[in-house]
């Protein structure tokens, strides 16, 4: 019967109930443990949490890319990042952070101390991951291969097929002529005429009487 299936909400909260009886209530009897519950020897041993420091927190799972500014700000995978404050690094190389989850923001760093300087943007990828951008750079390199390969053949075809007038005039005037029967004809629209040649007459010299 499946009425007697539990549904995915009934499960997890059956789990979430197990799990603060667990760690609020079971005497533990493993080794340190000293009968007491997960929860307390967890308030007993826990310390102060430790904050990562903000420009440590831009290093984390991102990608290194290394640009040179340029007027338009830095470029990554053909999108340019831009603020203001990189107009005075102009010509200069710049370590670029930028998010694996959101491709819309860079951080930018100086070289070779990697000194935190700013961030730039780019609203057109705001938002979008990583792995997209690297999957639309994919299908644009196939498009390309495919476009290469395409002109190549046209290119050809066109090479083996296209004449223009003047190369048909040409090709035209200079067909051999056939004479068939006393007239002048191509020899392209006559390849299986025989020819005939002319009769020739025999010229009788009057005959001596003596």
């Amino acid at each position: 019967d499946i009425s007697l299936i539990p549904t995915f909400e009934a499960v997890e909260a059956k789990i979430n109930r197990f799990m603060q009886w667990y760690n609020n209530c079971w005497e533990h009897s493993g080794q340190g443990m000293n009968g007491k519950t997960p929860m307390q020897v967890f308030m007993e041993n826990v310390g102060e949490r430790r904050d990562i420091p903000e420009h440590l927190k831009k290093y984390l799972f991102t990608t290194r890319y290394i640009r040179t500014v340029q007027r338009n700000g830095v470029e990554v995978d053909g999108a340019f990042y831009y603020t203001k404050e990189l107009q005075r690094y102009i010509g200069r190389q710049v370590e670029v952070r930028r998010s694996l989850d959101n491709t819309g923001t860079v951080h930018i760093f100086n070289m070779p101390d990697r000194k935190p300087l700013f961030d730039a943007e780019n609203l057109a990828f705001s938002g979008i991951p990583q792995e997209d951008i690297q999957r639309i750079s994919g299908l644009k390199r196939e498009t390309n291969t495919l476009s290469k390969k395409y002109n190549k053949k046209k290119a050809e075809y066109d090479a083996a097929q296209f004449r223009t007038p003047a190369e048909i005039y040409t090709e035209e005037s200079v067909l051999e002529l056939k004479v068939v029967n006393g007239e002048s004809i191509r020899a392209e629209s006559t390849p299986n005429l025989t020819l005939v040649k002319p009769m020739k007459r025999r010229l009788r010299l009057p005959t001596d009487p003596d």
